[in-house]
């Protein structure tokens, strides 16, 4: 048996959060892949410490590939995970200012869902 040690999860004011292993494992991920300090620190004046995870899924849609999907106070990030490989970092979205980001979701064929993300400059 392996023994892996998993950050904690923090919620606002530092409070920390009932262990999930969802939630212990993409704040792995998201310690793994940091925001950039430049644009951190140009709009928000604070360190890339202070993400607070607000939630996280996992999607199991491909044999081997855990899909998971977080949400972050400052981005919004799709990471894979394959058991015979490092992990990798789809796509980011950061929250910033000169950013509007809309979501939504909708019912696909008979017992699906899509969240459709879009993102576009003001």
């Amino acid at each position: 048996v392996t023994r892996r040690r998993y950050p904690y999860s923090f919620g606002c004011k530092n409070i920390l959060l009932p262990y999930n292993a969802v939630n212990a494992h993409s704040v792995n991920l998201l310690q793994m892949y940091p925001i950039d300090v430049d644009i951190v620190m140009d709009k928000r004046g604070s360190d890339p410490w202070d993400e607070i995870l607000v939630i996280s899924e996992l999607l199991l849609l491909n044999p081997g590939i855990a899909t998971y999907i977080v949400v972050t106070t400052r981005r919004i990030v799709l990471f894979e995970v394959y058991t015979a490989a490092p992990p990798k970092k789809l796509w980011q979205i950061e929250f910033s200012e000169d950013v509007e980001i809309k979501s939504s979701v909708e019912n696909y064929r008979h017992s699906g869902y899509i969240l459709r993300i879009n993102c576009s400059p003001v």
